[in-house]
């Protein structure tokens, strides 16, 4: 079934908006800043911001999440009609998240998202990767918002990797109105590929509570799926033989879907192991399955648009936090079973002496919702043992 919550905080280290490339003339007075150039100033021009992410190095082997965290350029809301991403070797994803009152610091190792806060956007294209809405259409970034992006890489050679990526925001017109867009996220924990090399499918339904109004769509899964397609009824939505680095869908106009209609999507996945493969986030290990986008709702409620388990079966320690139902957690899928690794997740994060989590993580995690950026960045250091067990899909 559809479920829908307004946006919590996501789960990641708060690091680094850190380039501020706003070209000339008109741009400069609007947003009070000094301009790059002499060029005159026309109608068309653009104008960007251009976060650069510092550089790292990927030893052979090498697979991992990074975080660089962006504080608020301007001081006020924006408007971005597109993104750019940049995204070189050894990078798998990258996703950018909107982030309440962040402030810059360095790229720096990072927790994965728990499922509770969307992003906002996503690039997973080797290279240059743009994403331009229809017209008439923006994201809405909120005043004193800043923007984590995360960088899942992976480097399967045999010599070190440098690493480089950027993302730019094409911002929009001023004194134009935009309708706002609203985040889609669709998540299927429930994956088992079995071994032998034979095609899989794997699929999930979700049905939609309200009349929408898609905009855009891109499918996120790792290195077992050969193929990714959605569909509202019988009517194609979404498909890729490419699911390694996926197209993005545009809609113009943007897609209806009704009231009572289902969006029914899949992964095609051969794995090629002795072992059976399940939900994770490793590439080469494990399996995703993931619809990422955004909407127009019909009312104008910009909340946000996930399809919940409806399966009636145990949860994970990760799909309990995420769905935030600890009473449906697995007791007989261990040792340690998904409720004993809840538990002592919950019980180093909930510790209220000087060792423990409590007073960074008692109106997030402790109150059954997901973490704050305090709170995940007191995990990352005095729960890290008890977290991965958790996030690992544990």
């Amino acid at each position: 079934m559809n479920g829908r919550a307004n946006e919590r905080r996501g789960v990641m280290q708060s690091r680094a908006w850190i380039d501020l490339a706003l070209v000339t003339g008109l741009v400069a007075a609007v947003l009070g800043i000094a301009g790059c150039g002499d060029e005159p100033t026309t109608a068309d021009t653009k104008r960007t911001l251009r976060l650069e992410l510092d550089d790292f190095t990927v030893p052979p082997g090498g697979e991992g999440l990074v975080c660089q965290t962006f504080a608020s350029a301007l001081g006020a809301q924006v408007e971005v009609t597109a993104w750019t991403s940049t995204l070189s070797r050894g990078g798998h994803h990258m996703l950018v998240f909107p982030a309440p009152g962040a402030k810059d610091a360095p790229l720096a190792p990072c927790g994965g998202n728990d499922g509770q806060n969307a992003p906002i956007f996503q690039g997973q294209k080797t290279g240059v990767q743009t994403l331009t809405y229809p017209e008439g259409v923006a994201a809405l970034i909120a005043e004193d918002t800043g923007l984590i992006v995360q960088i899942h890489y992976a480097n399967p050679s045999a010599d070190p990797i440098t690493v480089h990526n950027a993302v730019e925001l094409t911002l929009a017109d001023p004194g134009v109105s935009y309708t706002h867009l609203a985040p889609l996220q669709f998540d299927n924990f429930d994956i088992s590929v079995p071994p032998g090399g034979v095609p899989t499918i794997v699929s999930k339904t979700c049905t939609i509570a309200d009349d929408i109004d898609i905009v855009w769509l891109v499918s996120h899964s790792h290195s077992h799926a050969i193929a990714v397609a959605a569909k509202v009824g019988d009517a194609p939505l979404y498909e890729t033989s490419s699911p390694q680095e996926p197209p993005m869908e545009v809609f113009e106009p943007p897609r209806r879907v009704k009231k009572g209609e289902a969006i029914t999507y899949g992964c095609t996945y051969v794995n090629g192991s002795a072992q059976e493969i399940g939900w994770g986030t490793s590439l080469e290990k494990d399996e995703m399955c993931v619809m990422v986008g955004a909407y127009v709702d019909a009312s104008g409620d910009a909340a946000r648009l996930r399809c919940e388990d409806d399966s009636g079966g145990c949860l994970s320690c990760l799909q309990a936090i995420t769905q935030q139902k600890p009473e449906r957690l697995c007791t007989d899928d261990g040792p340690p079973s998904s409720k004993e690794i809840y538990d002592d997740f919950q019980a180093c994060a909930c510790d209220a002496s000087p060792a423990g989590c409590f007073a960074a993580c008692s109106d997030s995690v402790c109150g059954g919702a997901g973490p704050t950026e305090a709170c995940r960045d007191c995990l990352d250091t005095t729960c890290a043992v008890q977290g991965k067990a958790c996030f690992s899909g544990g």
